[in-house]
């Protein structure tokens, strides 16, 4: 009985899958058709093929064994938290997806999210060098085109550009895409290693389907280097028939699953430990095939954003499988379940009606994280309508750059959060908050600025310059081009992206300082430190090992104790100098995310009286949750940092002793910041009647954040029911019902007899709120004054009486006076301070 028979037997008798059955008569054909070219007789190259197929099924079983020993380690990990960390599963469930604050007196635990930061801060140090480089232009376009392809030349044609800076670079790259390879690896997967320099290439689906696949094969395959291309299946080179397959099999799936330009939300179908083998599938000849295929096929991206692609769905993915294993879908269910049974187990010590309460709170809890998982994995952005989900999402940019130009105004409280981040770790506050303005202060390609990219500190703004608005929004579904780089642009202009990453440098640098200078004695570190080395999982021998850490000094004199530095030590096991690694990353970690708060997955999926949850963008549901919520994630994420932190704090006194101090200072920062939005809308600021009105000291703390989102849900109408329904409903709506009265309401005034048109009114206040820069700090008053005023002074007849009430109310409701009036050319005076 040959071979093929046995395998159709072992079928048949239900031992071997049908798909199994497939693949293995397909490498046993390919082997037979490989060994009968080199001469061997039928019989031989049978035999010897069927070596080689069962070899591949020995292999695949041992891979299996592996993956299982994996998954059994994390079901491991999982049990024993529940069993000593002293919450219930469900919170321990929750726990293990996302950046979440325990009770004091319990450890944090290592999160999904933790991890996906952890593997990016590893290789920051290489990887910094493209970003610091190759960031994009203000505009948000491709900066150093030319050196962008020089760079691309060197990967894969070392040495013939004769550039130093481009071979460095190259390099750098080449490190990076190594060291991501053996993450990968360690965790479960099987990415095998090429000769040569790697280089992704990314298929665009749209363009690639516009084709059939003759055309798009006879395109690609002149520009393939065949002797490089490995069937991963057989571990040889591919044979004519072989190749011919495996290109239809690629056709078929980038069109079938999506496989599109650089994104954070690719990933599809199987176990992840199965994939980015066929990502290696490509090799092209030289750096001019490469670019030819990506102009024609791979939407013209830019190398630098192919390289960033490819870096956060690699760091991504490792991030989960370091957590939950080789396959982390499986693994999330296999958590939910195990919480159900738990929870099951409890029915008999509790009466019905508190079982009943418990197991609602386990649900939501599995909810949470379950929600928390998808968002982290990308699928909540992973559009189920592409149409639809860049429509919309291309209607919310236009209204992050019309309406967040005035963010960085808001954002001088950052100064504040990292005041009160450095107070509860025990460290000095006025050396975090001096390090935080001298880093915005710093400027671009300044010497700080290089360092901290290449740092444990990582730069999130170089890699996509929109996750400055992540402080304000959770969304993150792909625009259109235009609209993105227009948003890009915008936040650059504004100095918010400065801002955030300034900031982040800040904190990041300076808690890696304060590592360096604190004493290696334990109990000589300060006690607050001590509790929170202690809360990050390390104690008084870790602390110890920890601190025989030779520094990292980048400039004399500068000198930083780096979470990398610890994993790279030789004089420690590998498994204790990875876990010694994690636990100071999360305490770095956890330390940035406190003093700049910025979205995380719990506030974007649960929110406070509405998340995300599971909607996916490109779905009804999932459009409209994205926007409600759009401008409303900073409340939410300061509510799930520090007003968590706050209230788990234990007993009364201790949730004030952190709750109190932080209102007051937000609420103070809250004032400083509405003085300054008074001055640049051409007001004085407040007077000294004015600040003894307590709907001031309100108002001052929703600006600051204080409230948080109840904030502006309780007290939204104290400007208009208008404003406020805008402000539930979201700003997207907002323009709409502006656009809607604009053009509907005066036809319908028009035509009404006992109501007049007021379009010049309408449209004056219509471009005031939607022109594209009207919103930024530094242009907006004279927007307002020179453009806004002067267009509504010459179609509106009412103008004179709508200034002269405008400037009364001003005087009477916030008690100051305007020094520059409403349609003046120039200003009278310069502002008036109390």
């Amino acid at each position: 009985m040959s071979l093929v028979d046995c395998i159709i037997k072992g079928a048949d008798q239900g031992i071997i899958s049908a798909e199994k059955q497939m693949d293995m008569i397909d490498d046993f054909q390919l082997n037979k058709e490989k060994y009968l070219k080199l001469g061997m007789s039928e019989g031989a190259a049978e035999r010897q093929a069927g070596i080689d197929t069962f070899d591949k099924v020995k292999y695949e079983k041992a891979r299996k064994i592996q993956i299982a020993t994996i998954n059994a380690k994390k079901q491991a990990a999982f049990e024993y938290q529940i069993n000593n960390s002293g919450m219930n599963p469900g919170e321990v469930m929750e726990r293990f997806i996302g950046q979440m604050e325990v009770r004091e007196g319990l450890k944090l635990i290592n999160s999904v999210e933790d991890q996906q930061y952890y593997f990016k801060a590893m290789t920051q140090d290489e990887f910094g060098k493209i970003l610091f480089e190759f960031n994009q232009t203000a505009s948000g376009g491709v900066k150093k085109k030319a050196g962008q392809m020089q760079l691309i030349r060197e990967i894969k044609e070392p040495g013939t550009t004769k550039n130093k800076s481009a071979q460095e670079l190259a390099l750098a790259w080449s490190r990076t895409s190594e060291m991501l390879r053996k993450m990968f690896n360690e965790r479960g997967g099987s990415i095998p290693k090429i000769e040569g320099n790697y280089l992704p290439q990314f298929h665009d689906k749209d363009l690639i389907a516009a084709v059939d696949f003759e055309t798009w094969r006879d395109f690609i395959l002149p520009r393939l280097d065949l002797e490089r291309m490995i069937n991963y299946r057989t571990g040889q080179a591919f044979s004519p028939e072989a190749l011919e397959l495996a290109l239809a099999k690629s056709y078929d799936g980038i069109i079938f699953e999506g496989a599109n330009k650089p994104s954070i939300h690719q990933g599809y179908g199987a176990a992840m430990y199965n994939k980015r083998i066929d990502h290696r599938f490509f090799h092209f000849k030289s750096a001019d095939a490469w670019q030819e295929y990506n102009a024609k096929f791979g939407g013209d991206s830019s190398p630098f954003d192919i390289m960033v692609g490819h870096f956060e769905t690699m760091t991504r993915d490792i991030g989960m499988m370091d957590v939950l294993g080789g396959n982390p879908d499986a693994m999330v269910r296999w958590m939910g379940s195990r919480v159900k049974q738990l929870q099951r187990l409890e029915i008999k010590k509790m009466s019905p009606k508190d079982f009943k309460k418990y197991e609602n709170k386990m649900n939501q809890h599995i909810y949470s994280a379950e929600a928390m998982h998808m968002y982290l994995k990308g699928s909540l952005h992973a559009p189920v309508n592409k149409g639809m989900a860049v429509a919309m999402a291309s209607l919310r940019g236009v209204q992050t750059f019309t309406k967040l130009g005035s963010a960085p105004v808001l954002a001088i409280g950052d100064i504040n959060f990292a005041r009160t981040t450095a107070a509860f770790a025990g460290l000095s506050q006025t050396k975090f908050m001096a390090s935080h303005v001298r880093q915005i202060m710093t400027l671009p390609g300044s010497e700080w600025r290089k360092i901290a990219a290449t740092s444990n500190v990582v730069a999130d703004s170089y890699m996509n310059v929109s996750s400055s608005a992540a402080r304000f929004t959770a969304d993150l579904t792909e625009q259109s081009e235009f609209t993105r780089r227009v948003t890009d642009a915008s936040l650059k202009l504004s100095g918010l992206n400065w801002m955030t990453q300034g900031g982040k440098n800040a904190a990041g640098l300076e808690f890696m300082a304060q590592l360096e200078r604190l004493p290696s004695n334990f109990d000589k570190v300060p006690k607050y430190f001590q509790d929170y080395l202690e809360m990050n999982g390390i104690g008084k021998d870790a602390w110890r090992i920890i601190k025989q850490t030779e520094a990292w000094e980048p400039k004399p004199g500068a000198k930083f104790l780096q979470p990398s530095d610890v994993l790279n030590r030789s004089d420690l096991s590998k498994e204790m100098a990875e876990d010694l690694s994690k636990k100071l990353m999360m305490a770095t970690r956890r330390f940035i995310a406190f003093a700049i708060p910025e979205v995380n997955a719990k506030s974007a999926t649960s929110g406070l009286v509405i998340g995300l949850g599971k909607t996916q963008s490109g779905t009804a549901t999932g459009e409209m949750m994205r926007m409600i919520l759009q401008f409303k994630q900073f409340p939410m994420t300061f509510h799930h940092t520090h007003i968590t932190r706050g209230l788990n704090r234990n007993g009364l006194s201790g949730k004030a002793k952190y709750l109190v101090p932080l209102v007051i200072s937000t609420t103070l920062m809250g004032a400083l910041a509405f003085e300054f939005k008074q001055v640049l809308k051409g007001k004085d600021t407040t007077s000294i009647t004015g600040l003894s009105d307590p709907k001031y000291w309100l108002n001052a703390m929703i600006h600051g954040g204080g409230l948080g989102y109840f904030g502006d849900l309780l007290f939204g109408t104290r400007y208009s029911t208008a404003s406020a329904a805008a402000g539930v409903l979201g700003a997207t709506p907002g323009m709409i019902f502006d656009i809607l009265d604009l053009s509907f309401g005066n036809i319908y005034q028009g035509i009404s007899e006992d109501k007049d048109m007021n379009i010049g009114t309408d449209l004056s206040s219509f471009m005031r709120k939607h022109t594209p820069g009207s919103s930024h700090w530094y242009m907006r008053l004279a927007m307002e004054r020179l453009i806004f005023d002067t267009l509504q002074k010459m179609i509106d007849p009412k103008w004179n009486r709508k200034k002269k009430q405008k400037i009364k109310r001003t005087k009477k409701l916030q008690n100051t006076d305007f020094w520059w009036r409403p349609g003046d050319i120039m200003p009278d005076r310069p502002p008036s301070f109390f």
